[in-house]
């Protein structure tokens, strides 16, 4: 059975609670709101199938590198789709392709409860909802089984999700589908869930609203950029862009104190990516490429498989131009994020004294803090500032 010593060793996938044919094991949050195998030991048989899908074990024993990947920066040709993504929108061509071949494409969306969660999207109208980075861990509870039982009925079937989730998903299935697609996301690392909910409770008290989307990373007033604004809509229709003095999911998010454990341990800070299509941001800080430089934004796509190929060379609404590997270069395909030193501390007054009190101990905006960004907001405003092509 999954025996866990360390909380590093497991990345919360879901793919053991799901190979169980007993159900021995049941998934449940611990007090950072991550979620772990629960296991009954009346229940379990020493099958041992836990452990043959667990994605960190198999990566502690080696992975094959993949041989003959291909490097592309792509962008949407259409301004909508690529204003409502978070780099070039090439997820949404991706998607939209298959689900024109009457495929099923599964992402991350907030439900009522804003709380990130894996769900299917059969219909273009509904794909707004899988756009957008969501910086928190998604729950993927019953998701594998769901995936298995489409692709068993021959259905066409995209997965997307961080490589760990991708990873977890083909070790559940435990043989290649031809009919399942996977894009696995250059992951900087998984938010607590916990803290998440706690975030938009204290938001709601803020705006004085009931949240119904955020936006991590949008691009109406900066444009893509390093700086990313944050927005929300309310229930009531309105739509609140980050305020000087509410307390960003950047800052939180960004601190490394919030994170899973297993992020700082990450075994997918390369390039021997699970998917058959692996996506990112296409940054350019250095200008080796500046003809490839966009206010809307532009995404890394790697090819790892012929199947991520062939679904790439069907798609004409991308703009693609192909790149080499010293192109792609950024961190988190290089090494996992590190933890803060502080992050036991910040658990520890977080289960003391409560996240109100954390909150503002860790992440109170100062008064000269605000004062630039309302200075930044004033000036954007008198220049007239709006993204370019």
């Amino acid at each position: 059975m999954i025996q866990l010593n360390r909380k590093e060793d497991c990345c919360g996938c879901t793919a053991c609670e799901s190979i169980c044919g007993k159900n021995a094991i049941v998934l449940k949050p611990d007090e950072e709101g991550f979620l772990y195998p629960q296991v009954d030991a009346s229940k379990c048989v020493d099958c041992h199938l836990c452990e043959k899908v667990c994605p960190v074990i198999a990566r502690k024993n080696g992975v094959k590198g993949i041989e003959n990947q291909k490097f592309y920066a792509v962008r949407h040709k259409d301004k909508d789709i690529l204003m409502n993504s978070s780099s070039g929108g090439a997820f949404s061509a991706i998607a939209q392709a298959v689900l024109d071949k009457g495929g099923i494409v599964y992402g991350a969306t907030y439900d009522k409860k804003m709380v990130v969660r894996h769900v299917a999207v059969n219909k273009s109208e509904d794909l707004w909802q899988l756009r957008g980075s969501k910086y928190v861990q998604s729950d993927l509870r019953g998701i594998f089984k769901e995936v298995k039982s489409l692709l068993s009925l021959d259905r066409l079937v995209l997965f997307s999700g961080t490589p760990c989730q991708v990873d977890g998903l083909k070790k559940f299935l435990c043989k290649d589908y031809e009919s399942l697609i996977t894009i696995d996301l250059v992951c900087h690392a998984a938010g607590s869930p916990l803290l998440f909910q706690n975030y938009t409770d204290y938001l709601e008290a803020k705006l004085k609203g009931h949240i119904i989307w955020m936006n991590m990373r949008d691009k109406t007033k900066w444009g893509w950029s390093h700086r990313f604004l944050q927005s929300v809509e309310l229930e009531n229709g309105l739509k609140v862009y980050q305020k000087s003095n509410i307390i960003s999911w950047w800052s939180i998010y960004y601190s490394h104190m919030t994170n899973r454990p297993s992020c700082h341990e990450c075994k997918y800070s390369n390039y021997n990516r699970p998917g058959d299509i692996t996506l990112a941001d296409f940054w350019d800080d250095e200008q080796k490429r500046p003809e490839l430089k966009s206010e809307r934004g532009t995404s890394l796509v790697i090819v790892n498989s012929d199947k991520g190929s062939k679904i790439l060379d069907g798609i004409k609404d991308l703009s693609l131009w192909e790149i080499t590997i010293e192109d792609t270069w950024q961190p988190c395909l290089e090494a996992p994020t590190q933890v803060n030193v502080n992050r036991d501390f910040f658990w520890q007054v977080y289960s003391q004294k409560g996240y109100q009190y954390a909150f503002r101990k860790f992440f109170y905006i100062s008064k000269v803090t605000r004062f630039k960004w309302k200075a930044k907001d004033f000036i954007a405003k008198m220049i007239g500032y709006a993204p370019k092509n």
